[in-house]
């Protein structure tokens, strides 16, 4: 039977960090602290109902949710919507300990009622008891196959389907990737055999092997051709042996499944951690005891025992309890002290004169169809970006670009001009300039191929290729300055 991973190996949070502290002094050496990691926070001060967030889990609909030991919360990304027993009686407690959600969307509720389970499916919650709706008190904990919520009692599982728990033959078991037995070893699926031990005393054995009755699934992660888990420490010493004040057994390195062979770093981890991958492909890893750890892309890709590199945002966060990826790839962290979302760095690159700009005060910027980047910069350049690179040429004031399907260029001043490819800039019917009598701000085309100009106190004008026609004020505009155009998608 395959339990899931958010269970620990036996220790309080107090004590974990107890005996983690001399592992920690060594780990935090080769750990390096960023400042540039940054996070957006959520606790009971701004709408969480209680601070230790054990679960995160998202439903179609895009909400976030979260269990908390004071009720289930539900996040839009503003605001928080709380269930609690007193207003939601299919929760028995507001001890809220797991959540998942299974193929078919239904979120599933899991609390410190171990009688009872929750779902919430098409926007309402049902509660399901042990010995009732299935007709047995003897289930083991939810597990997940591949497209169901599973609980099984010897050789009877039973599934939800059509809003009713329903009993079957138990099925051939969906095993995870990496998974411990009751001895705290682990379990690794190599492809056509098991890998099973700890750091130092690991054994290949056949997929024949008869597992053990009890399996808690583990958290790892499949970055390229790797696999990234926590390996068990070495087996704890015996009774005659001096004591060690360190649960051994629940502790682990980080280790790499590759071609078959599993190899360890110097990382110090908790073996119930929990391991996430972000956009960029970096690995996060958290738990109750260490906190919460980034390794790059790059030290992945390039492994090596002796110089891996490591980045601890211990300092800054509190125990974490789980990292969830939503369907955006943004990473939520739940900790003991809050919600936090996990943002990406760098979101703004200033560029400067020092990066090659003619100049700092930028105007009007557009990106064609090739994906290349112009913008004016006062008072004498059109500037293009690509590759990295800017170049700039001149074109004196220059407050409105296009480039249209044709490729064809546009260039708004107190002039409106137009050139094709690489060819010399000419100058467009010089009566729009006289109609406008202002400076071009707007110059945008339209899914028709139509081309609009605008300016302040001048309206907008539309050209087809052959005529102009002036839209002003009669005709429904609410102001005469236009200072920018855009059109819908369903042609507005």
């Amino acid at each position: 039977m395959v339990t899931p991973r958010r269970k620990s190996f036996g220790l309080t949070p107090i004590a974990r960090r107890a005996l983690l502290a001399a592992a920690l002094i060594a780990l935090l050496a080769s750990a390096e602290a960023n400042a540039d990691i940054r996070f957006k926070t959520w606790n009971t001060e701004n709408g969480l109902p209680q601070n230790s967030v054990n679960g995160i889990a998202q439903t179609p609909d895009g909400y976030i949710w979260l269990a908390t030991f004071d009720g289930l919360a539900r996040f839009d990304g503003v605001r928080f919507k709380i269930f609690r027993k007193h207003d939601t009686p299919e929760l028995s407690t507001n001890r809220i300990s797991r959540l998942f959600v299974d193929e078919q969307g239904r979120l599933w509720i899991l609390t410190e009622d171990t009688t009872r389970f929750v779902v919430y499916e098409n926007g309402r919650f049902k509660s399901f008891s042990k010995g009732s709706d299935p007709e047995t008190s003897e289930m083991t904990e939810l597990w997940k196959l591949t497209n169901e919520m599973v609980r099984q009692n010897g050789g009877v599982e039973y599934v939800f389907e059509n809003g009713a728990v329903v009993a079957r033959p138990s099925s051939a078991r969906k095993i995870p990737r990496l998974f411990f037995d009751e001895n705290r070893a682990a379990w690794v699926d190599a492809g056509n055999h098991y890998i099973t031990g700890r750091e130092g005393d690991l054994t290949k054995v056949s997929k024949e092997t008869k597992l053990p009755k009890m399996l808690m699934a583990g958290s790892s992660v499949e970055i390229g051709d790797s696999l990234w888990f926590t390996l068990p420490n070495s087996k704890p010493p015996s009774k005659d042996q001096d004591v060690v004040l360190v649960d051994w057994a629940g502790l682990g390195r980080l280790a790499r499944l590759r071609n078959g062979e599993v190899e360890t770093f110097p990382l110090v981890l908790e073996v119930d951690s929990v391991l996430q991958v972000d956009r960029q492909q970096n690995l996060w890893i958290g738990s109750v005891g260490v906190g919460l750890h980034r390794i790059d892309a790059n030290t992945l890709a390039n492994a090596n025992r002796e110089n891996f590199k490591f980045e601890s945002v211990i300092d800054r966060l509190g125990s974490v309890l789980d990292i969830f990826k939503d369907r955006e790839g943004n990473l939520w962290v739940g900790l003991d002290t809050g919600l936090q979302l996990l943002r990406d760095r760098a979101a703004v690159k200033v560029y400067t004169r020092a990066d090659g700009l003619p100049s700092e005060n930028v105007y009007t910027v557009f990106q064609d169809s090739a994906g290349v980047i112009w913008f004016g910069a006062w008072p004498y350049h059109l500037v293009r970006y690509e590759d990295g690179q800017f170049r700039a040429e001149d074109f004196h004031l220059l407050s409105a670009f296009l480039v249209d399907r044709n490729f064809r260029q546009w260039g708004g001043a107190d002039l409106v001009n137009y050139r094709d490819g690489g060819g010399p800039w000419q100058r467009f019917d010089p009566t729009l300039e006289v109609r406008l009598q202002a400076e071009i701000n707007v110059i945008a085309e339209d899914t028709s191929g139509n081309i609009w100009f605008g300016g302040p106190k001048r309206n907008i004008m539309r050209w087809d290729g052959r005529a102009f026609k002036l839209f002003a004020t009669n005709h429904g505009l609410p102001s005469d300055s236009v200072t920018a155009f855009l059109q819908a998608r369903d042609g507005t």
